[in-house]
């Protein structure tokens, strides 16, 4: 569920509060981004909560529909075959998947009212119908029915945001990249071995290491970043740098500089990407502008050294 680009956004934040308040140094951050990683943590398995709650409404769904006296077309339509999608079934009965839920402390708190909307905004869609007359579904289909409800009913629902925003106060931080880890976790769903919603932990640790490293040595080596940057800064003022485009140079330089595995092409397209969406509408060229710059004077004097998968125009 964690993947580098969110451990970049989560560091990110933890500089740009540490540029804001002296009080913060790198052990009470180290906590910040360690909460951070667990509250976000906490958003995702929500969603694949709420996920299963709401397919497995489908049961109050056929009790209702029983207890009619006089059946409608669609009641003898209706079919309870989205119960048996492998995502839902893999959140209800996993054991890992339930241990991890059990150990990030979340519980689902969605009132009935809500589940039931949700339910019937799902299943009263064009997509949902076509799904439920089918007896029998491809892997396509089965993942494509999951990201139809997560992408078009819970993103886009108004009430069920609200209630994600009075659960997580993480959620202004977090809910513009949840989404894309949700769609993309579902995407590999099949592909893993034994079928998983969840990452492997021995990956997970790797990249938290990384998280840890990036926000160590940005920190440590600040003064030594702002002499390299300042004087690629023709016709700026360093004082009037965006806060944001600062921080992500600075942690741009740490990649290039003390991180030999990364490629370089790999990290001036990520903090130009990251630009795009936490920074300002001139960001993007103004952070690709200052990197190109400081990444063509550091392999001329031989500063940047990447080894393996890491060579520089990998």
């Amino acid at each position: 569920m964690l993947n580098r680009r969110t451990l970049r956004i989560k560091t990110m934040q933890c500089l740009y509060a540490s540029d804001h308040n002296e009080a913060y140094q790198l052990p009470s951050l180290e906590q910040f981004l360690q909460k951070s990683i667990l509250y976000f943590e906490q958003l995702y398995l929500y969603h694949w909560l709420t996920v299963e709650r709401i397919v497995d409404y489908v049961k109050s769904d056929r009790a209702r529909r029983q207890k009619k006296h006089i059946k409608t077309e669609a009641d003898k339509k209706w079919s309870e075959i989205i119960n048996q999608n492998p995502i839902p079934v893999f959140v209800r009965t996993n054991k890992d998947f339930l241990q991890t839920v059990k150990q990030a402390h979340v519980v689902l708190q969605l009132e009935d009212d809500v589940t039931r909307k949700l339910y019937q905004n799902f299943t009263n869609t064009h997509t949902y119908q076509l799904y439920s007359q089918k007896t029998q579904h491809t892997v396509k289909e089965q993942t494509d029915i999951m990201r139809f409800l997560l992408v078009e009913i819970l993103q886009k629902d108004e009430l069920y945001q609200s209630h994600l925003e009075d659960m997580f106060f993480n959620y202004y931080d977090d809910i513009d990249i949840i989404y894309p880890l949700l769609v993309n976790q579902l995407n590999n769903f099949f592909d893993s071995s034994g079928l998983s919603l969840l990452p492997d932990r021995e990956a997970i640790d790797d990249r938290l290491k990384f998280g840890r490293e990036l926000l160590a040595k940005t920190l440590q080596n600040a003064d030594t970043f702002k002499q390299l940057i300042v004087p690629q800064l023709h016709n700026w003022d360093p004082d009037r740098v965006n806060s944001t485009d600062n921080v992500l140079l600075r942690m741009a330089l740490c990649e290039l500089l003390y991180f030999p595995n990364i490629p370089v092409k790999v990290s001036i397209n990520e903090y130009v990407d990251i630009s795009k969406q936490y920074s300002t509408p001139k960001s993007k060229d103004f952070v690709n502008g200052v990197l190109d710059k400081l990444m063509k004077k550091l392999t001329n004097e031989g500063k940047i050294k990447k080894v393996g998968r890491g060579v520089i125009g990998f």
